[in-house]
């Protein structure tokens, strides 16, 4: 893949993660249970209806660069994934966001291969009952790093 300094790549990630996500939620609509009903590109929603289930960026390493007539770049982007299951004044079912983020975690399992050289290098470890003070509500997370190989140019 080249690219021209940019990180679009980035988006283009996380819009990978999302679509395999949002097919998970469409397999689940009919007979799962729990299943999750919305899904959304960041952490920080305005009006966040449950079960829902937000992706967002967390951080960025750059490593094995390598200089011909162009610059390749490996990175390592790790998401969060979470499911939001309670407001915060109501009951945390741990049980539940555990059940959601194992199909999560078993979806991501089976599609490690992302296609245009984006690939799922780890699935972190799943912890429930937390509280997310962007959207005052309880649930669940796990990490992913997805990595990609960049071949940057100069115009």
């Amino acid at each position: 893949m080249v690219e021209v300094f940019s990180e679009a790549w980035i988006e283009t990630a996380r819009d990978k993660l999302y679509a395999l996500l949002n097919a998970l939620k469409s397999t689940m609509s009919s007979g799962y249970d729990p299943t999750f009903s919305y899904l959304h590109e960041r952490h920080t929603v305005a009006k966040l209806l449950l079960n829902a289930v937000t992706i967002d960026l967390d951080g960025v390493i750059e490593t094995d660069a390598a200089w011909k007539t162009d610059v390749v770049t490996r990175y390592l982007l790790t998401f969060s994934i979470r499911v939001h299951t309670a407001y915060g004044d109501e009951f945390s079912d741990g049980q539940k966001q555990a059940r959601l983020l194992g199909s999560i975690s078993n979806k991501l399992k089976v599609n490690y291969d992302l296609g245009d050289s984006y690939h799922l290098e780890n699935i972190g470890t799943i912890t429930v009952n937390q509280s997310f003070a962007e959207t005052d509500t309880f649930g669940g997370e796990i990490s992913v790093i997805v990595s990609v190989n960049i071949t940057h140019t100069q115009e």
